[in-house]
């Protein structure tokens, strides 16, 4: 009986993420019905599973889903998903049976976290060489790289080296069982952190601990620390900035007007050709930050379509290609149940 309780969990786990995944690529939404009726019957079935065959799992299974839940609200803050995309990370989480965890030492939802965004960044590579291959039209040229973009992008890193190299520091001391799946998980937040602050306003404080990773690095090179530490932060954070950079000349598409919905994004430059005409019509939206913090509202869209029928100009909007993330969640939980860390 355990068994099948945990087949139908899986199978649960497996609908959910093909259909959530299919309707975020062809609607770009994530079904607020879907996740409910995740939510309820993952409650229902972890009640009997952990109740009856799972009792020795249930904190395992507790504190992974809290962590699930802690990390999925902060990548929303940083604004790198949606709120779709969060209650479907936590409903797939809350859907893994305990039993299938592979190694106490490792988290599974900050593992699976890992994979996501691995899955994703593959994605946006193959994407973007396809795009660069395939003719696709450019709505955006690729900035110039100067001296100050280079010495933008070293700072950086070295923030991202230096919060991670303390974060890690920190957590070895408290968590040492959890420690290398906790800085995975960790490390990743603080890239996104880092990577999506246009201006990084916290110099002297990224100055400071920037000097204290430094020192440490000067130390352990002398021999007078044995502790090693991680330059993957650095590297990673190098790699990401630079894919980052050749994908954003094809962030960008042209579409027709009519086809304008609720939930897209627009383009800085579509937003601001729109500023003559905000009086003649009503609700059309005059900022957006070319992320999901500037989503369309059903007003917005509908007074876009408008503007297209009336003016020539506005046939064709230039909006915000959107990753269908739904998918790389779905994948992340499904590689770590397929492959497992042992």
């Amino acid at each position: 009986m355990k068994t099948l309780i945990e087949a139908f969990m899986i199978t649960i786990l497996l609908y959910i993420a093909v259909k959530s995944s299919f309707s975020d690529i062809r609607h770009g939404i994530i079904s607020n019905r879907m996740m409910a009726i995740g939510l309820v019957a993952s409650a229902v079935v972890n009640i009997l599973y952990y109740s009856v065959w799972g009792r020795e799992m249930i904190i395992s299974y507790l504190i992974n889903l809290f962590i699930a839940m802690v990390a999925g609200i902060l990548l929303y803050a940083l604004r790198v998903w949606a709120g779709g995309d969060t209650k479907l990370f936590i409903v797939l989480v809350s859907l893994m049976p305990a039993a299938y965890y592979h190694s106490h030492e490792v988290i599974p939802s900050l593992f699976s976290l890992a994979l996501t965004f691995v899955s994703g960044l593959l994605f946006i590579i193959a994407e973007s060489v396809y795009f660069s291959f395939s003719g696709e039209k450019q709505t955006q040229q690729i900035s110039k790289i100067s001296v100050k973009t280079v010495l933008t992008v070293f700072s950086r890193c070295i923030a991202i080296s230096s919060y991670t190299f303390i974060a890690n520091f920190v957590l070895d001391y408290f968590f040492p069982h959890f420690y290398y799946s906790v800085i995975v998980g960790v490390d990743i937040l603080i890239v996104l952190a880092i990577n999506n602050i246009k201006e990084f306003k916290l110099k002297w404080v990224s100055f400071f601990v920037s000097a204290v990773w430094i020192g440490y690095s000067i130390l352990m090179m002398f021999g007078s620390m044995s502790k090693s530490i991680s330059i993957f932060p650095f590297f990673a954070s190098i790699i990401v900035l630079l894919i980052r950079q050749f994908a954003a000349q094809y962030n960008y598409k042209t579409i027709p007007s009519s086809q304008i919905k609720k939930g897209m994004i627009l383009s800085y430059s579509s937003v601001y050709s729109f500023l003559p005409y905000s009086k003649k019509f009503k609700d059309l939206p005059l900022m957006t930050t070319e992320d999901i913090k500037s989503r369309l509202t059903d007003a917005e869209a509908d007074s876009i379509v408008r503007l297209g029928k009336k003016y020539e100009k506005f046939k064709e909007i230039t909006i915000v290609r959107k990753e269908p993330f739904a998918i790389f969640i779905s994948l992340g939980i499904l590689l770590y149940l397929l492959l497992g860390v042992r």
